[in-house]
């Protein structure tokens, strides 16, 4: 008896199992119904660069900022362009809160962060259809030594007596 429900058990599994391979070797799903098509982008994409952003990392190093919206058309340009000082406002305090958080030893911008924030940010300005994308990129400015200014020779001439 003992004999004949091992058997029975090792043939269920072995069933379960073989099944289990076939379905996964062959796969029965519609692959039409599988693809999720994804929504057409709009042809005529408008992209708008703003003005660079100077925004504090440290102490002693700012990072200016490089931010371009990607738009829907033209008119999404022309609504951006009178909504300007709104949106930069906006932008500009999501990327102090970003520089908050990264702290004093922090001296770069994590700009993958950052990114979807300053998204939904210009969205929420701008308009939810209206704002594609967002790219944000850097150039680190080195402000610990401020520029020295330039005196003329009647200067030197005059601090030298």
């Amino acid at each position: 008896m003992k004999l004949v429900i091992i058997l029975a058990v090792v043939l269920l599994v072995l069933g379960l199992g073989g099944g289990a391979a076939f379905v996964l070797m062959f796969d029965f799903a519609d692959k039409k119904e599988a693809k999720v098509e994804a929504a057409p982008k709009p042809v005529n994409l408008e992209e708008l660069k703003l003005d660079p952003f100077i925004v504090p990392v440290t102490s002693s190093q700012h990072t200016a900022v490089k931010v371009e919206l990607v738009l829907v058309d033209k008119a999404a340009a022309a609504k951006v362009k009178a909504l300007t000082p709104k949106l930069r406002d906006a932008l500009l305090t999501e990327l102090y809160a970003q520089a908050d958080k990264g702290g004093r030893a922090a001296t770069v911008m994590d700009f993958t962060a950052v990114q979807p924030r300053l998204l939904a940010a210009a969205r929420k300005v701008i308009g939810e259809a209206d704002v594609v994308d967002i790219r944000v990129g850097d150039a680190t400015l080195d402000m610990a030594k401020p520029p020295v200014p330039k005196t003329s020779e009647k200067e030197k001439k005059k601090s030298s007596h």
